[in-house]
């Protein structure tokens, strides 16, 4: 019988209750679980939670079932990077003696998990009718613009067989774009010289993009870097066209995503990870 030589965290146990840890995560989770108190415990709270998400959607908590945030409670930040296990070892471990103690933070990386782990299964599931209700009854059409107007906006034209940057207009996080002149060794495979190199400042993070025409389109290459310019994978990017999701895909082990094609038009790409989102425009 072989048991973890530590205690398992939160997101383990929590992939297990939900059956999507591996069968030996699952093997040793369960051989452990008798032999400490605190990780039994820390599962049945987990079960709870569990139980309360399930509630049909048209019934709202009562305010005693809310539990209360205080000052010490973690940021939204930090519960995102925790899940995302991007935290140093000691803020991952002062993350984790606060949700043995606190019920509000407990539930809100429990939920952030969930949602985590819902948006990035590759099977679709039905959207319940209440939560669509609720939706409609919200929606006003001016959000949309709104939020369109808010956003990055990029305009690459392409013109006989080169591309050229002719228009860009930055809003928050991104601050600066600036044209790679001698591409870096990353980009120097099989692509045409006339291609163009470009890259996103957003705080801290970098985005270099990298555009090469493609019959009568476009073909795009994204590459993720952090604060320390090491490629970030594993990321996931969404592209979207007329509000629709046309592809959602992860970076790679080096932190890149390639988009092989892509017809003259206006496109959304959002990257969670930078908590930044930008259009492009394509046209001749």
């Amino acid at each position: 019988m072989t048991t973890p030589t530590t205690c398992p965290d939160i997101l383990l146990l929590s992939r297990v209750l939900d059956h999507e840890s591996s069968p030996q995560e699952e093997h040793e989770v369960t051989q452990h679980l008798p032999t400490c108190v605190s990780c039994s415990m820390l599962m049945t709270r987990l079960q709870r939670v569990t139980e309360r998400g399930a509630t049909p959607l048209a019934h709202s908590p009562s305010p005693a079932s809310v539990a209360v945030q205080t000052p010490s409670c973690l940021s939204p930040e930090t519960i995102i990077s925790y899940i995302q296990r991007l935290l140093p070892a000691s803020d991952s471990a002062t993350a984790e003696q606060h949700l043995h103690a606190c019920d509000a933070c407990f539930n809100e990386v429990q939920m952030a998990f969930r949602a985590a782990s819902f948006l990035s299964a590759p099977a679709k599931k039905a959207v319940p009718a209440t939560l669509k209700a609720r939706v409609a009854a919200l929606w006003q059409p001016e959000k949309t613009i709104e939020q369109k107007i808010s956003l990055s906006r990029i305009v690459i034209q392409l013109a006989g067989k080169g591309l050229h940057l002719i228009e860009q207009n930055l809003v928050a996080p991104f601050f600066n774009l600036q044209e790679v002149l001698v591409p870096a060794p990353t980009y120097r495979s099989e692509e045409s010289p006339s291609r163009l190199d470009f890259k996103l400042i957003a705080g801290q993070n970098t985005l270099m993009v990298t555009a090469a025409p493609d019959g009568d389109g476009i073909a795009l290459t994204l590459t993720l870097f952090d604060p320390q310019q090491e490629s970030l994978a594993g990321q996931r990017v969404f592209l979207n066209q007329s509000g629709k999701v046309i592809l959602s895909k992860k970076t790679d082990q080096q932190g890149v995503l390639r988009v092989p094609h892509l017809d003259l038009g206006i496109y959304e790409i959002a990257c969670p990870s930078l908590a930044a989102s930008f259009e492009v425009e394509l046209n001749t």
